[in-house]
């Protein structure tokens, strides 16, 4: 099942938060800390208002690899269907994507826009703004023999790729900000910051897993930056 679950209670449904997780992730312990799961949705909601939902979508390498019906694109038309009933009537749509949570919010975002009249009339008005963690957004012609594997598994296509950002660049522009893990070779294969301004990127000192593994309390870079970023 492809939903969107809302987290914590209150707040002006003129703004929204929707944090999608990546592969074999989780819609709560991703985004937390052993002891605190959904901590950064928690804690980016508090700091800004808003309400908060996080994506529930099947996530496993398994999954792709063994039902040909489940890729990238299936799993964010899903999305985008869940989306259509969060992000209408919102004034300021804030989207969190960590690794391929991020490549999955992008082609959801492109196919509300394009496909649901509802969801293009919100997109049009709203302030939309994304953030990406440790997200490959705009892949090279040759991806690493790894990565091109990986791609198949989950059926992406690097065309496809580029062509969501050429989405958030040109057809839709939504500001964007990219954070990166310093730990990871393998996300220097993917112009991680494609779609971020210069101004808008940074490398933090962190594993990849951890850019969104938030504690309860106290400073997390990540958190910091984003909220910073989103106010």
């Amino acid at each position: 099942m492809i939903r969107l679950t809302r987290v914590g209670h209150g707040g002006s449904a003129d703004r929204v938060h929707v944090f999608i997780h990546g592969l074999n992730g989780d819609p709560l312990e991703t985004w937390g800390a052993a002891e605190a799961r959904g901590a950064f949705i928690h804690r980016l909601a508090g700091a800004l208002g808003g309400r908060a939902f996080t994506a529930e979508h099947p996530s496993s390498l398994a999954a792709y690899a063994f039902d040909p019906q489940q890729t990238i694109a299936s799993v964010a038309t899903g999305l985008a269907e869940a989306m259509a009933g969060v992000v209408s009537g919102a004034q300021r749509i804030d989207v969190i994507g960590h690794c391929f949570g991020g490549v999955l919010a992008s082609q959801a975002l492109v196919t509300l826009w394009r496909e649901s009249p509802v969801g293009r009339e919100w997109l049009a008005r709203a302030d939309l703004r994304v953030v990406f963690l440790d997200s490959p957004q705009l892949l090279p012609g040759n991806p690493s023999p790894w990565l091109a594997r990986l791609l198949s598994v989950v059926g992406a296509e690097p065309a496809a790729l580029r062509a969501n950002v050429e989405w958030l660049l040109r057809e839709r522009p939504s500001p964007c900000l990219a954070l990166r893990s310093q730990e990871e070779p393998w996300i220097d294969d993917c112009a991680p910051f494609a779609c971020a301004a210069p101004e808008d990127r940074a490398t933090l000192a962190l594993p990849h897993t951890a850019l969104s593994r938030c504690p309860l309390e106290g400073a997390f870079a990540p958190l910091d930056l984003t909220a910073n970023w989103l106010r």
